[in-house]
């Protein structure tokens, strides 16, 4: 399983798209490198970030908003 070595910086595209959308924006997730691994289950579990939800919480409202996320 790949972990990130900043799992903050990992989750920013999740949490600032969330808020983004949020406040009305259209918004579109980009990954790419490494970043792909993200979309992996076992990946966004083991990522959590300091100050927020665990990613996989975030990613779930991402993909409960329809928020197009491309990787």
């Amino acid at each position: 399983m790949m972990k990130s070595a900043d799992p903050t910086r990992a989750s920013f595209a999740f949490v600032h798209g969330l808020a983004l959308a949020d406040a009305g924006h259209e918004v579109r997730i980009f990954l790419t490198g490494e970043a792909t691994y993200l979309m992996r289950q076992a990946t966004a579990d083991a990522i959590m970030p300091v100050g927020w939800p665990p990613l996989s919480e975030t990613r779930e409202k991402v993909v409960a908003k329809h928020i197009p996320v491309f990787s």
